[in-house]
């Protein structure tokens, strides 16, 4: 068993990867578990996108403004975050008065401890004489798709895996808040602005597969994705996607031309039934879909084939105290089952402690 696997796998580091990833997935949690509604702080950054939490429940957030773009790392109880990713581009050719290059919008971390992010590649404004009359400069704000890197343990520089540029007829990239990678090193990254989600493998940087979603553009049908946002991929490679303006979240099977509703898809509002632009989603071993309802200001758990969610952290209106939220962006689960979200506007991340059962 184990030589066909380092045979299919290619080496042993592959195959560790592999018998990691079965094993030390985020654990069930069973459906009568509460959490402590009171957030603890664990993580600060200025322009907080993306979080990651690795099994030593190290957090990994993006951390961006205009003369900030990076990865922090932030260790259990740590009152500072460690920078382990700078994200800083060099600027482009021509007067560029403002730049704004690099932007990090979504972290992951595998099992060995690469580190991946997803970052633009530049969001600028150029100054371009205007021609008279009237007379002066105007600003343009040019859109360059994203990149996506990879850093090993303790780089200083990260490897750009891909680029995908806002060019071409068939081949527009946007902006991406949602990275996953799956066990076999394939890479998702959901495109809000061209509303698909597409994957890639390192080793085939000239070509990716739309999985999610309608090249045509957005819409509401089984078919089509407006606005996607986190992703999630589970071991079967199943797609789970935060379909944000659409108010649902999708699962999408390996292969599937449409997706189903699995949370959600009742309209935008906030009765149990209903989710109001979700942002964030994860899942545990069992199932349970977590979503980051970011405009109810409040954390769902949908259980599987549930028909509604229950509401297990936040849902006390838009603030800044321990039991509430600002607009939240995203979400993960650690190895205990403690829920982390990127409680953006208020520049944090939240902590919610898993307090019983701990097991079914």
């Amino acid at each position: 068993m184990i030589t066909e696997l380092l045979h299919r796998k290619g080496s042993l580091l592959k195959f560790i990867h592999y018998y990691l990833e079965e094993n030390t997935t985020t654990p069930g949690v069973c459906d009568k578990a509460k959490w402590n509604s009171n957030g603890i702080t664990v993580a600060r950054a200025n322009a907080l996108w993306g979080v990651f939490v690795d099994d030593n429940s190290n957090v990994y957030v993006t951390d961006s403004d205009l003369n900030t773009k990076r990865v922090l790392k932030w260790a259990p109880n740590a009152t500072t975050g460690m920078q382990v990713a700078d994200c800083r581009r060099e600027s482009q050719s021509g007067p560029v008065y403002r730049e704004n290059f690099g932007d990090p919008t979504a972290v992951f971390v595998d099992n060995i401890g690469n580190l991946y992010i997803t970052s633009s590649l530049g969001l600028y404004q150029q100054s371009v004489m205007n021609p008279c009359p009237p007379c002066g400069f105007k600003n343009v704000v040019s859109r360059y798709g994203y990149t996506v890197e990879k850093w090993s343990i303790g780089a200083t520089k990260g490897i750009t895996l891909a680029k995908f540029p806002n060019s071409g007829n068939n081949n527009r990239h946007g902006d991406s808040y949602g990275l996953y990678v799956d066990r076999d090193d394939n890479i998702y990254l959901s495109d809000q602005f061209y509303h698909y989600v597409f994957k890639f493998s390192p080793n085939q940087q000239n070509y990716s597969e739309i999985v999610a979603g309608d090249r045509n553009g957005k819409g509401n049908g089984s078919h089509q994705l407006n606005e996607p946002k986190q992703i999630y991929v589970d071991s079967s490679y199943n797609i789970y996607i935060a379909d944000s303006q659409n108010h649902r979240i999708q699962k999408w099977a390996p292969g599937a031309k449409q997706g189903i509703t699995v949370a959600g898809g009742n309209g935008q509002g906030s009765e149990p039934n209903q989710l109001n632009t979700p942002t964030g989603v994860w899942l545990d071993s069992y199932g349970n879909i977590y979503v980051c309802d970011s405009n109810n200001q409040r954390i769902q758990k949908w259980s599987v084939n549930a028909n509604v969610g229950i509401t297990v952290a936040g849902d006390y209106g838009k603030g800044s105290n321990p039991l509430q939220l600002k607009d939240p962006q995203s979400i993960t689960l650690d190895s205990y089952g403690n829920i982390y979200v990127a409680d953006t506007y208020n520049k944090r991340v939240q902590k919610y402690v898993l307090e019983s059962p701990t097991s079914c």
